[in-house]
């Protein structure tokens, strides 16, 4: 656990904070950068032995899911949106499972005024979050950022299809070969 001061240091340095999280709540604080793992975080895990934030029944089980919530802000702090479980409505929770990357789809053109993405994680007691602030590097924004994410995919997921493209070719020469050495006999 950080101590006192620390936390209220991290919130002197981003006072907009104190708009998501009330500081008592915190437990943790920390800076970093906007990576790729960021990426596919989502606003709804499952965690088993935690105080429930959420407790949703299927077919007569509970399942408890404490939430993370994620939030994308810009540079002074203003809130953009929340990531995922943004409204209810009397059938179900809207944008369950929603990633940061989806949420700047989803933003279209305001998704250019991202800076900061926060992240406030429970840690297993019903008020207590660690938080997280993270900043893309100098020379790039957010938004540069996770469309340079979506590229890597792209171009993986290519390169992967041409790998089993190129491994299918491959197994079937190897099979009329082989029926070409069965045909000579």
């Amino acid at each position: 656990m950080m101590t006192h001061s620390k936390i209220s240091a991290f919130f002197e340095e981003f006072p907009f904070l104190r708009k998501l999280v009330h500081t008592d709540w915190v437990c943790d604080v920390r800076v970093s950068r906007i990576s790729e793992n960021l990426k596919d975080s989502s606003s709804c895990r499952k965690y088993l032995g935690t105080v429930p934030y959420s407790t949703e029944f299927t077919d007569g089980t509970a399942e408890v899911y404490a939430r993370n919530r994620l939030f994308l802000l810009d540079r002074d702090g203003k809130k953009i949106t929340r990531v995922g479980l943004a409204w209810y409505n009397p059938l179900s929770w809207l944008r369950v499972g929603e990633t940061v990357d989806k949420a700047f789809l989803r933003l279209g053109d305001k998704a250019k005024k991202v800076y900061y993405i926060v992240n406030l994680e429970p840690t297993g007691t019903a008020v207590r979050v660690s938080v997280t602030v993270f900043k893309p590097p100098k020379d790039k924004s957010a938004q540069e950022l996770f469309e340079e994410f979506r590229r890597r995919d792209v171009e993986a997921a290519e390169k992967a299809r041409r790998e089993e493209e190129e491994a299918h070719r491959r197994d079937v020469e190897e099979v009329k070969s082989a029926l070409a050495d069965i045909d000579k006999v």
